[in-house]
């Protein structure tokens, strides 16, 4: 009880419209009139070895990026609330050595960092603070790994903080200790590494089921006469957790940036992921940019389910109007749907195939609307792709280095 009600007493700090840090630090890591031309490299972008060779191919790879005339990376380095770094929190990376928790013998994160500054580029850490696994098979992950602790120590005061929804599992948002679990890594990262900025995308809640987080849901009622809506509490802890990291953040490093990138859709983030980006965008201690991911056509004539229009130039507009030069805008790029069909397009479904200068357009276009700074193109491993998605690259690469 006592942890719901240190809960409940940050709700109200939220709904008092109280941030953990005072005004937006805009520092960027790079002048600030400069264009943001990133580019985001997953975790299934990275290719992992031995020391010495993984030295070799991060001085590969960022050349590479740079001779595309990037300059910013988005690199995950927490993909599945495990790391690509030494960590007291988490456990070491799967994708390092196949088994998570194995110490691969060398730390990934200052090589990929000084590779990364070497060519000139900034370095945003990218993580996924709620994402834990994509089943349920509790023995792909580590003894060290705390979801597993908490789902086997026998402790039934902490069997729910750990959820399974869709075959997979995620952290509960709405337990104070796992949004001290998670803002504590993020403070690890700032503190031991000389990364420019914090980056999360658009995972947060996995699902609008009730029983995901009825148990705390329930336990809160029961300390106020007027509750909040499921809705509305789900939004106040991701509020809180995202005013949480941004606080960490400038705690370790006023210079260090922190930005999200959300889903295209406001009203879908709002209702379905529980993201109020109306609010991140428009009040200060939640993030320093926003960079949705706007991943449709100039023909995607489908609308979203609250109505909005997906049509490239007319959410891109949508997102303008949110950020209002509140915060710094970066519009996030498909480049990964160039070549392919895209289902449910409607008239545009076959835009992707039928064009092969479609990135080349939403830059120019971004380029053309104020309170936009730049974009980010998903991903790395897209630049190299099918015929489509090289043209797009090489228009790139002309638009970067002119």
């Amino acid at each position: 009880m006592k942890r719901f009600l240190v809960l409940l007493t940050a709700i109200a700090v939220m709904l008092c419209g109280c941030t953990l840090h005072d005004g937006t630090d805009k520092e960027t890591g790079t002048d600030q009139k400069t264009e943001m031309r990133g580019i985001w490299i997953s975790c299934y972008d990275l290719q992992f070895s031995d020391e010495e060779r993984f030295k070799n191919y991060a001085n590969t790879l960022f050349a590479d990026i740079r001779s595309y005339g990037f300059n910013t990376v988005f690199v995950h380095v927490r993909p599945f609330a495990d790391a690509f770094y030494r960590s007291e929190i988490f456990p070491w990376s799967s994708f390092l050595t196949g088994t998570q928790g194995k110490d691969p013998g060398y730390d990934p994160l200052p090589i990929l960092l000084q590779a990364a500054h070497e060519q000139q580029l900034s370095f945003h850490a990218w993580i996924n603070p709620l994402r834990i696994a994509s089943d349920t098979d509790l023995d792909k992950l580590s003894s060290d790994n705390p979801a597993k602790q908490y789902l086997t120590d026998e402790n039934p005061d902490n069997d729910t903080w750990v959820r399974e929804s869709g075959g997979a599992l995620y952290y509960n948002p709405t337990v104070f200790d796992v949004q001290k679990l998670i803002i504590d890594g993020v403070r690890e990262i700032v503190a031991n590494y000389a990364v420019d900025g914090i980056h999360m995308d658009d995972y947060f809640y996995p699902t609008t089921a009730a029983d995901f987080d009825s148990t705390e849901y329930e336990a809160y009622c029961k300390t106020t006469q007027n509750p909040l809506s499921l809705s509305d509490f789900r939004r106040t802890c991701i509020d809180q957790l995202v005013s949480g990291i941004y606080a960490a953040v400038k705690a370790e490093n006023q210079n260090c940036i922190f930005g999200i990138s959300p889903q295209a859709k406001v009203g879908y983030n709002k209702n379905t992921l529980y993201a109020d980006v109306e609010k991140w965008c428009a009040g200060s201690g939640f993030v320093d940019y926003i960079a949705p991911q706007i991943y449709y056509g100039f023909e995607y004539t489908k609308k979203s389910d609250e109505g909005e229009s997906l049509q490239f130039e007319d959410c891109a507009r949508t997102w303008a109007a949110l950020a209002d030069g509140n915060i710094d805008l970066y519009l996030g790029l498909g480049l990964y749907r160039s070549g392919e069909s895209v289902e449910n397009g409607g008239a545009g479904a076959e835009e992707w195939i039928e064009h092969t200068d479609v990135i080349k357009r939403q830059v120019e276009f971004a380029r053309t609307v104020e309170e936009c700074g730049g974009c980010i193109v998903f991903s790395y491993s897209s630049l190299s792709g099918n015929d489509n998605q090289k043209a797009e690259a090489k228009h790139l690469k002309e638009l970067y280095t002119e």
